[in-house]
This record gives structure tokens, C-alpha cells and sequence, in this order.
């Protein structure tokens, strides 16, 4: 019985290591193909899709198995990654009182919440599809697409820079993406996982933001705070 478990364990472990490996590839393989001028502009028409159809667009990311949405994924990433550290730079500049390595660390920190969240994210989901599989590359793709509301409202607080009284409008608006980016992180998951019925996808759905949460919670203690997904 011990040996039948362990066997299970070290599979288990070889298919994350594979995953993972076929996902590393699969990114590098793709920014190394990106047009950035050309990608950039079909990106934009990509997210402006989302909004007029989000569920269908979901659905048919997290089906594709030749992943074409990958490279609109890394263009985003690259574009949530940018506004954060637009916007770390501004807040550590009125931190001058601050060791220059504190400061540099607070800015490394703020550009690896993005990353690590969807990470975590597209990892929790990984373990909870039912049957057959699709890969992390799928899911990491979709789960990236579905958060393009956060996404956005990073590039939005860029203007909080040029005008404190903007922040003022943040809260509400952050409560709003927050919930939209929830919404589609929910479909997009259903889709993934494979569960066409509501009432039992429900519970599982509250298994993997469970999940995600004790991630969100964990990564505070190295003060690392996760997107909200």
C-alpha cells in the first residue's frame, strides 16, 4: 500500500516537473516570436473582444490547444508588469528616508506579485480539472486573459501619479475590477476544469479560491501581496 502511494507521489511530482518545463518552453519560445509593434495592436483588439464576449472568448482560450492566445497572455503580463513598476517608482520616490536597498527590494517585490499570483493561481486550477487534463500553458493563458480587468486598472493608477485626488475614485473602481476579474476567473475555470453544471462547480470553485487565498496569505508573511484573482 506504502509503495503504491509513493509510485503515485513521484508520478505526480514528474507530470508538475513536465508541466512546468513544457510551460517555461512554451513562454520563451513565444516572446522570442513577438512582434511587439504588430502584436501590440492585436492584443488591443483581443481585449476590446473580451469585454463584447468575455464568456466565449474564455471558453474558446481554455479549449485551444494550440494556445495562440499565449502570445496576447505575455503582452499583457508585460503590460501589468510595466504599470506596477511605473507606479512602485513613484511611491518609492516619496520614500527617500528609505535605504536605497529597501527601496530597490520594495520595487523587485511589487513586479513579482502579478507573476507569482497567476502562477498560483493557474497551479491550483492545474490540480483540480477533472478527466483529462489541459496543460498549464492553457491555463496560465487563460487565467491571465481572465484578469485582464486587473490588468487594466493597474495602467489606470499610473494617473494617480500626476493627481492625488484621483485616488479618491480607486477604491470604488478596484471594488468593481476586483469583482469582474472574480467573474471571469469563475467561468474561466469551469471551462477549464470541465464541469458544465453550476451547483457542483460552485463548490469546487470555493476549493480552489480557498487555495489561492492560503497563497495570498503565506506569500504576506515575506511581504508579498497577491492580485486578487
Amino acid at each position: 500500500m506504502a509503495d503504491k502511494k509513493e509510485k503515485e507521489v513521484n508520478v505526480e511530482s514528474k507530470e508538475i516537473k513536465n508541466e512546468a518545463k513544457n510551460t517555461f518552453d512554451d513562454v520563451k519560445d513565444t516572446i522570442k516570436n513577438v512582434k511587439f509593434q504588430d502584436d501590440a495592436k492585436a492584443t488591443t483588439g483581443f481585449v476590446s473582444q473580451i469585454f463584447k464576449d468575455p464568456l466565449e472568448i474564455l471558453k474558446k482560450t481554455a479549449s485551444d490547444k494550440k494556445n495562440s492566445n499565449l502570445k496576447h497572455a505575455l503582452i499583457l503580463v508585460f503590460l501589468w508588469i510595466i504599470a506596477i513598476l511605473i507606479v512602485s517608482i513613484g511611491d518609492v520616490a516619496k520614500t527617500r528616508f528609505l535605504p536605497a536597498g529597501t527601496r530597490f527590494m520594495n520595487v523587485f517585490k511589487d513586479l513579482l506579485e502579478p507573476i507569482i499570483g497567476l502562477i498560483a493561481m493557474s497551479a491550483v486550477i492545474y490540480f483540480n480539472q477533472n478527466g483529462a487534463k489541459k496543460s498549464l500553458t492553457t491555463i496560465f493563458t487563460t487565467v491571465t486573459v481572465a484578469s485582464i480587468p486587473t490588468i487594466l486598472l493597474s495602467v489606470i493608477r499610473i494617473l494617480r501619479l500626476f493627481s492625488t485626488s484621483f485616488g479618491y475614485i480607486l477604491t470604488p473602481l478596484s471594488l468593481f475590477t476586483s469583482a469582474i476579474t472574480l467573474i471571469f476567473i469563475y467561468f474561466a475555470a469551469k471551462d477549464i476544469v470541465g464541469e458544465e453544471e453550476n451547483s457542483v462547480f460552485v463548490k469546487k470553485f470555493m476549493v480552489i479560491e480557498f487555495a489561492y487565498f492560503v497563497c495570498y496569505f503565506i506569500f504576506q508573511f515575506v511581504d508579498i501581496y497577491l492580485p486578487l484573482l
